[in-house]
């Protein structure tokens, strides 16, 4: 048996696999059309999956971001994690008026600056390249807040080296860390595996003063919802820096760093569409019922019953004549039975097969949200269109049953030739038992005293009526019979028009909420 490592790159191939399915999910463009949301979170997924394809290509360094409050240390930090003076410091605010980036001299820098788009990143000057790893690209970032409304382009340029960032170390300090404009940053940025958030300038605070403010920051977090471990770092004490660097570096492992990163994004990206979809893995439908009422719905939209009936009095027209002898038949001028019955196609009734459409979505959408409702109603609407189309097209092509020359027909047949025989003998036979009665002739077929001509003849004559009306009720019958086997088929003909061309196609766009549910899921967003 091979066993498959759970590496990083496996956890990310599994996590960017259910992000790929999620995006080919809702690309159909007509799906955006009644679905807007569908569109913009195709886009997302799009723009994410291909920013994604490009951090999997580069991920043979670490990019630690420094961001957070004005003033609040960052520059100090990251002198401390390189261990030289990088940046300058000050208590100008804000210090920090660009982005400044650096990497170690022997790196690749084109390629470094590509990736991260910072024409300006910098190499360490090489006395301090011992202490700067070579896997690592230090950025540290102005305060966004401060740019969004004079120059929001550098803004938007702070927000893409956040969304690249493998690490990112949020500084604070203690006047500052409550701020809701800084939380806010915590939680659109805020990785748990891939964050720390670094309290500084507490040097003048005592030991139980940090503690109880190390403590509300916790709670801070905590009730903002922001799962970040915090940590305390002053240059004034060598311990609290040392364990900065190191924590940093640990997180900054290659290749964890960066596929942690990666997953992240995807995971807010997840997180934002269950969040709008407000899907649920617990939603189950059954449509089998509604389906069945829809499909009833749609036939007599058809007039299947009419057709039924049309159906019937085809088989009676071309019937009945043959329940008569045949000279009556032939006076009649019946055609060969052979002959399909006339089947004019009746015109679909477009109202009604809206409102079935309408209420079979009121049935199965009810415990869907409210914009995946109105989704499938806007979806129903499309293929109910759909559906009359394809309605009339199979009903304009549908021939009727045709009529079957069966041996019944046949024996019937030989079986009136046989009674008119027998009629037309016995009523010779009782006229010439008539003249001779009349002409006082010797009286022929007498049985005793009971005349078997005139007898024989009104024998054959109630024969011939009862024949005559029991071939017009088997006609009838087997009219009722020929129409209702009909009005099945036409009935079959309708029920699997609109199951592939209303049902399949809309239970397909139903499925999409599941999915949706289950990919995020797959995702980390749910």
């Amino acid at each position: 048996m091979v066993t498959v490592r759970n590496t990083p790159e496996t956890r990310f191939a599994r996590v960017n696999q259910a992000g790929e399915d999620l995006q080919a999910l809702l690309a159909p463009p007509e799906l955006g059309e009644s679905f807007p949301d569908l569109a913009r979170w195709h886009e997302e997924l799009a723009a994410l999956q291909k920013s994604l394809s490009t951090q999997q290509s580069h991920s043979d360094f670490a990019l630690v971001v420094f961001a957070g409050s004005s003033g609040g240390g960052k520059s100090t930090l990251l002198n401390a994690l390189a261990r030289s003076n990088l940046v300058e410091t000050g208590t100008a605010r804000p210090t920090t008026k660009e982005i400044r980036a650096f990497t170690h001299p022997e790196a690749d820098i084109s390629t470094r600056r590509e990736y991260t788009g910072l024409a300006d990143l910098r190499a360490v000057d090489s006395e301090d390249a011992g202490a700067f790893p070579e896997w690592l690209v230090a950025v540290e970032v102005p305060d966004r807040r401060l740019f969004q409304e004079e120059n929001p382009r550098f803004a938007a340029k702070i927000e893409e080296i956040l969304d690249l960032a493998d690490v990112t170390v949020w500084v604070t300090d203690p006047q500052k860390y409550a701020d809701a404009d800084f939380l806010a940053d915590l939680r659109r940025w805020g990785n748990p595996q891939g964050s720390v958030v670094v309290l500084t300038h507490t040097e003048a605070l005592a030991a139980d003063s940090l503690d109880a403010v190390m403590k509300d920051l916790q709670t801070a977090l905590e009730k903002s919802g922001i799962g970040l471990p915090v940590m305390n770092a002053t240059v004034f004490d060598e311990s609290t820096v040392a364990a900065f660097r190191e924590k940093i570096l640990e997180m900054a492992t290659l290749p964890e760093s960066r596929f942690r990163a990666m997953n992240f994004r995807l995971q807010k990206v997840a997180q934002t569409i269950a969040r709008e979809a407000a899907v649920s893995p617990e939603v189950e439908v059954e449509t089998q019922g509604a389906e069945e009422k829809f499909c009833g719905q749609v036939a007599q939209a058809c007039a299947v019953e009419e057709t039924e009936e049309q159906l019937q009095k085809s088989y009676l027209r071309a019937s009945r004549p043959f329940m008569m002898p045949p000279p009556l038949t032939w006076l009649a001028g019946a055609q060969p039975l052979t002959e399909s019955p006339q089947f004019l196609p009746p015109k679909t009734n477009t109202a009604e097969v809206n409102l079935a459409a309408r209420h079979f979505v009121d049935a199965v959408g009810e415990k869907y949200p409210q914009n995946w409702n109105s989704f499938f109603h806007r979806r129903a609407a499309h293929h109910a269109a759909s559906l009359i189309s394809a309605l009339d097209l199979a009903m304009a092509s549908w021939e009727g049953p045709r009529l079957e020359n069966k041996l019944w027909w046949r024996l019937w047949r030989a079986w009136q030739w046989i009674i008119l025989f027998a009629l037309v003998a016995t009523s010779i036979w009782a006229l010439i038992w008539l003249v001779s009665f009349l002409g006082g002739a010797p009286i022929p077929g007498l049985l005793g005293p009971v005349p078997l001509p005139p007898l024989s003849f009104g024998l054959a004559l109630v024969v011939v009526v009862v024949s005559m009306l029991l071939g017009l009720k088997i006609s009838g019958s087997r009219a009722k019979k020929f129409g209702e086997t009909g009005a099945q088929k036409f009935r079959q003909l309708l029920d699997e028009v609109s199951r592939k061309a209303f049902l399949a196609p809309l239970h397909q766009e139903m499925t999409l909420y599941p999915q949706v549910s289950e990919l995020t899921a797959q995702m980390g967003g749910i």
